[in-house]
């Protein structure tokens, strides 16, 4: 969530997200901050000081801009227009999240469901042509058991056993 929230400040403040990491301290880019800020405290992505890791910022900055957009929230209505309306994108932002989530942990399972049945059909695979090849094996084998009695009595001379060699002979 906290990248969506990035992303919308960003854009919707025309601030490159590459440059909240500068330390500079001109108005676009605090604000920006404060409101990324704001919105990530309001969400719970993190404790103060992780959430100032991610802009070189220490856990005193976060909790300043959180005091400093709810004072805007109260003491400038254009901003605070713009915040509660960033506040409505959030808003459908983490019910899509937390969907995404409960997709997530719903296609889990069944993605490793699918991952042990692909395991399985490569097993049955390898199981079927070991049968195949002790098939052919089979057949072959009994093939050359029934055919070295005719080809025996063929050469013992008997004279009733000649179709039955052609017919060796055509299979």
């Amino acid at each position: 969530m906290f990248e969506y929230i990035e992303f919308v400040i960003c854009f919707g403040e025309r601030v490159e997200p590459e440059w909240l990491l500068s330390g500079t301290q001109e108005g676009p880019l605090v604000y920006a901050r404060q409101l990324i800020f704001y919105f990530a405290v309001k969400y719970k992505l993190g404790t103060l000081k992780t959430l100032g890791e991610k802009y070189g910022k220490d856990h005193a900055t976060v909790s300043h801009s959180v005091k400093s957009i709810k004072n805007y929230l109260d003491t400038d209505r254009l901003k605070r227009h713009r915040i509660e309306y960033y506040g409505k994108i959030f808003e459908k932002l983490n019910k899509l999240v937390t969907k995404k989530d409960n997709i997530d942990k719903m296609i889990k399972p069944l993605m490793t469901e699918i991952s042990e049945l692909e395991g399985r059909i490569i097993n049955l695979t390898l199981q079927l042509q070991f049968l195949k090849e002790e098939f052919i094996k089979i057949n072959a084998y009994e093939n050359q058991d029934q055919g070295s009695p005719r080809l025996l009595r063929v050469t013992n001379g008997k004279s009733d056993d000649a179709a039955e060699i052609s017919a060796i002979g055509v299979r």
